[in-house]
């Protein structure tokens, strides 16, 4: 448990003297006299002790406020039970207790305090409140022959009134009622006539049912009918009783029967003790426990609540909306202008949402942050919910003045719709919170609709992602080659290689549909190696079979490679330990790549690479964002033309295509680069080819991607088979 020896003793006496007297003078001015605690010194000292013991409760690790319920029945025990002595020391510990906890600043927020405190002194008035009723009880249901009035005997009536009866109950800080078995009230004490905002004498005019509560529960009118019948003794509630101003008064209420000599029922006591304030404490509580400090909005446990209560009270065909929202580049506003900005803004923004949507029957919460939803019970359509999105975003992006600011937010926006039947809560959330990140990614300041065909591609794709690691290791990578041909001759002078991806799930797998992905995850630097070292151990057995036409094979290299400064060390070792000639290593370098390359780092690996001898090209040439000076700039040998260029030649020999490939052939003629056409699928585009001058090809005329053995072939001296068919 934390200790007060960590606060200064200095400050700790000179708050805690102000708490002290404080909550003495309000503790007498109730009249305590000389009951219990007589002098103000012993009071003073009492009430430091409590003070001290409070603190200790509310500071402690782990946090337990049940403990203040002894400090409450302390106080009963000390004889501070007057009327009014409960409601005077919340209200002083309510306001200066907070202060107490001054000097744990840096370890409970100010928020946190009041919060502790609340809880504190609810329990510190349900332990009074518990001990109080106890010791009235024991007191007025003690063997004491004269201690009830009686009708039928006016001499009885009139012994009532001696010193004990006094004593015990009409100076009873608890309310004290006697009923007779019809429900009438024969006495009450001044106590309980305050608390229902009765005189004594009036009082007696009543019955039980002139002060129940149109909410009581059933239960508990059965268990006053079993007491009045004899068949229990006794019970014990929370109820609401009806004041005389039509206010509620929340009670602790404890019910005896009391009986005749002869055991038969004769009378019914209730002992009331007003717990108004300490209801108001935990109601105070739960709002806090269920709605956002800040914006006073529901926060996220709450909004659950009303979601399972959905889901739990709608019949199957109903749906259910959600708009989940998040403000776009909150933080900055945090950043540049103050939390204190950044907090307005939240709360003006929240108010306006309340105020729009409340009205319509819509909850709107805040989930945390800049984030906050929306929930709809059974919206009338899919596009009723989506001009709703439309609306707060429209809502959101209206101007807010702050300190002289003129601020303007935007907000993305993810909707989901669904029938009760086919979701849950928890999937619903997960579908709106997927629904929100597409807002987000497709440029913010917009609503995106739930999609389930895409959401099971989006989860594809992040199980290939998470699992391209283990894939590695597993072996599931395989490696195809297509032949690369010379155009004149016919014959295979290298291949390239083209990773698949033999998926136990998902089958075989297309470099486009995993090769992004090893980007984003950082795999792609084991995922190359192990390309370049399998494709470069093929080239070895192939110029060892066929020493005169040994061929060279071409790999793929992402400027996200490049990124590893060792690359260039990792090839040059690699080349060495196949004993693969450097010159005989083609690296392809994306179009789309190339001006990163610039990057003077990436661009120094490049040079060290071509110095070394291996041949550097440019793939896709005519996609990209490169640019003539570009790729002078660079050490590149050569150049491959887009294949969707080369697809478009055809017995038209006027169409851009032909153009654009016969301007390509003759500039990388002119900058002394080679060429090779991609996408060669047909003689008539080999014969237009040749007589463009281009000198390589590759595509499906002279084979598709496959196993070694098919470019084994083809170095041998077979010639290319053309497809029948090119489709598939």
């Amino acid at each position: 448990m934390t200790s007060l020896n960590r606060i200064p003793r200095q400050t700790r006496r000179s708050g805690g003297d102000r708490l002290v007297d404080t909550w003495a003078h309000a503790v007498r001015q109730t009249g305590i006299g000389k009951a219990g605690i007589g002098s103000r010194a012993e009071l003073q000292r009492f009430l430091r002790d409590l003070t001290d013991r409070l603190v200790r409760i509310l500071v402690a690790k782990p946090f337990r406020p049940e403990r203040a319920r002894v400090v409450g029945a302390d106080m009963v025990a000390a004889d501070l039970t007057q009327p009014r002595v409960l409601a005077r020391t919340i209200s002083v510990l309510d306001t200066l207790l907070p202060a107490e906890l001054a000097p744990y600043g840096s370890e409970i927020s100010k928020l946190e305090r009041r919060d502790r405190v609340a809880r504190v002194l609810g329990e510190l008035a349900a332990g009074y409140a518990e001990a109080l009723a106890d010791r009235t009880r024991e007191k007025l249901t003690r063997p004491h022959d004269d201690r009830l009035p009686t009708q039928r005997d006016p001499a009885r009536a009139s012994r009532d009134n001696d010193a004990w009866f006094q004593a015990v109950f009409a100076t009873a800080a608890t309310g004290v009622a006697v009923f007779d078995l019809r429900g009438r009230l024969v006495q009450a004490n001044e106590a309980c006539a305050g608390m229902l905002g009765y005189s004594q004498r009036e009082l007696l005019r009543k019955t039980v049912v002139d002060f129940a509560h149109p909410c009581d529960p059933s239960e508990l009118r059965a268990r006053y009918l079993e007491l009045i019948k004899g068949e229990r003794d006794q019970f014990r509630a929370e109820k609401r009783l009806v004041r005389r101003d039509g206010g509620e008064l929340w009670c602790d209420m404890s019910v005896s029967l009391i009986r005749a000599d002869d055991d038969t029922p004769q009378y019914v006591v209730a002992m009331i003790h007003d717990i108004t304030e300490r209801q108001r404490l935990q109601e105070q509580l739960r709002h806090q426990a269920l709605h956002d400090p800040l914006t006073q909005l529901p926060n996220r446990m709450l909004f659950f609540d009303r979601l399972y209560a959905v889901f739990d009270s709608e019949e199957p065909d109903d749906r259910v909306g959600l708009c989940y929202l998040d403000l776009d580049g909150f933080k900055a506003f945090n950043d540049s202008l103050g939390h204190d900005v950044g907090d307005e803004l939240l709360l003006r923004l929240a108010n306006r949402l309340h105020e729009r949507l409340a009205p319509a029957g819509h909850l709107v919460a805040r989930m945390g942050g800049d984030e906050f939803v929306i929930l709809v019970k059974r919206p009338p359509s899919t596009k009723a919910l989506t001009e709703l999105a439309e609306s707060v975003r429209t809502v959101i992006r209206e101007p807010v003045s702050i300190g002289g600011h003129q601020l303007r937010v935007t907000a993305s926006i993810g909707v989901v719709e669904a029938r009760v039947a086919d979701t849950d809560p928890a999937s619903l959330m997960k579908s709106a919170d997927i629904t929100l990140y597409w807002a987000k990614q497709g440029g913010k300041d917009r609503w995106a609709l739930f999609d389930p065909e895409r959401t099971d591609r989006d989860v594809a794709r992040h199980t290939l992602a998470a699992t391209l690691p283990a894939a590695l290791a597993r072996d599931e990578f395989v490696i195809e080659y297509q032949p690369i041909v010379n155009l004149a001759t016919n014959r295979a002078v290298g291949a390239e290689a083209l990773v698949r991806w033999e998926h136990p799930k998902y089958g075989r797998l297309n470099p486009e549909q995993f090769v992004v992905l090893a980007e984003e995850t950082g795999i792609i630097h084991q995922l190359g190696r192990w390309i370049l070292e399998r494709a470069c151990r093929q080239a070895v057995a192939w110029g060892d079979a066929h020493p005169e036409s040994a061929p060279l094979i071409s790999v793929n290299v992402s400027a996200r490679q490049f990124t590893d400064e060792r690359l260039a060390e990792d090839v040059l070792h690699l080349l060495g330990a196949t004993g693969l000639p450097a010159e005989r290593l083609q690296l392809e370098l994306t179009e789309s790549d190339s001006a990163s390359f610039r990057d003077p780092q990436l661009k120094d690996q490049l040079v060290t690479l071509a110095k070394a001898g291996v041949r550097l090209v440019v793939d896709d040439f005519g996609t990209g964002h490169s640019n003539l000076d570009l790729i002078q700039d660079l050490p590149v040998q050569g150049l491959k033309i887009a294949g969707h260029f080369t697809h478009g030649l055809t017995s038209d020999k006027t169409t851009p295509e032909v153009d654009i490939v016969h301007t390509a052939i003759r500039l990388a003629d002119r900058l002394g680069l080679e060429v090779t056409a991609q996408r060669v699928e047909t003689a008539e585009q080999v014969a237009q080819l040749r007589q463009m001058g281009c000198p390589t090809g590759q595509g499906f005329y002279f084979g598709r991607p496959g196993p070694p053995g098919q470019v084994h072939r083809l170095l041998g001296g077979q010639s290319p088979t053309p497809p029948d068919s090119l489709h598939g």
